[in-house]
């Protein structure tokens, strides 16, 4: 049976969200939609390539085309490159077509040696048997290094290097024990559920990591902590609340950027809500803070 990988924030994953509304189809669509074309690509001799058909989409899952058709155009960019998963060299195990046949050879020979190297009572000698076993222990490591699992990498308890290959690019070691600054993680927040509004992030430029490593050592309330990132997506759902801060408001030409959010006065003042009026005041933060 073969397999494949999702990670454990997908069902909560922001771009959903951001994708629903754009395609102005519901998120359990979305997200059945992205299974599918996961399960395709995986099965697909060019792996990370869903050639699956949009009629084939719309049958599996009960909907017409135009809807698929919605939702693949929503995707782009954000989970899907054309066709091809966006993040699969990444996320997904190389193939491991060749492991059980090595397996396989590896057990017969086995046999074979057992049963002409028998000792009286009928078992190997203990050289045959750890000689065995050393055949096997490197069967094992050939066939991990065959399907290497990038995210089991390890380190130790007491330093920030990050847990994970994936991780490797979006943080950096913080001094203030609030743990690895993830510079990815909150512009990939602000970008999902922003980007539609204001100008995306295309660079984690030295400016802004120098920005984003501020405020993570930062604290706003007892509940919302620039280390934790519900707090920053929290943060920019209130932004979104916002006409002005959105550039959504009439007769006002201006709108803000990820530069200017992070500043920190200017960060204050979007969180004590001065940039929002009525409804808009409704602040995901003052939950937790």
């Amino acid at each position: 049976m073969d397999w494949l990988r999702l990670w454990h924030d997908m069902p909560n994953d922001p771009k959903w969200r951001t994708i629903a509304r754009q395609s102005k189809q519901p998120i359990s669509l979305v997200q059945a939609l992205y299974i599918h074309l996961l399960v395709d690509a995986s099965a697909n001799e060019t792996r990370g390539n869903a050639d699956v058909t949009v009629e084939d989409l719309a049958s599996a899952l009960d909907v017409d085309e135009e809807q698929i058709e919605a939702v693949l155009s929503a995707m782009q960019g954000r989970v899907l490159e054309g066709r091809y998963i966006a993040g699969w060299e990444k996320r997904q195990p190389k193939r491991n077509d060749d492991s059980k046949e090595r397996v396989r050879r590896h057990r017969e020979k086995k046999a074979a040696e057992s049963s002409n190297n028998s000792g009286p009572d009928g078992g190997g000698s203990n050289a045959d048997n750890a000689q065995d076993n050393a055949a096997s222990d490197d069967v094992t490591q050939c066939n991990a290094d065959v399907t290497p699992r990038l995210e089991e990498i390890r380190v130790d308890k007491n330093n920030n290097t990050p847990s994970s290959a994936d991780d490797a690019p979006s943080q950096e070691s913080d001094s203030s024990g609030k743990g690895a600054v993830d510079y990815n993680g909150i512009v990939g927040l602000y970008n999902d559920l922003l980007g539609e509004f204001l100008p995306n992030v295309v660079k984690v430029s030295d400016k802004r990591k120098k920005l984003i490593a501020a405020r993570w050592k930062q604290t706003w309330g007892e509940h919302s902590k620039g280390s934790d990132l519900d707090f920053w997506r929290r943060y920019f759902l209130h932004v979104r609340r916002s006409k002005p801060l959105t550039g959504t408001k009439d007769n006002f030409d201006w709108a803000p950027n990820f530069d200017w959010l992070l500043n920190e006065s200017n960060m204050l003042k979007v969180i004590e809500g001065n940039y929002h009026r009525g409804d808009d005041r409704r602040n995901d933060l003052q939950e937790a803070v």
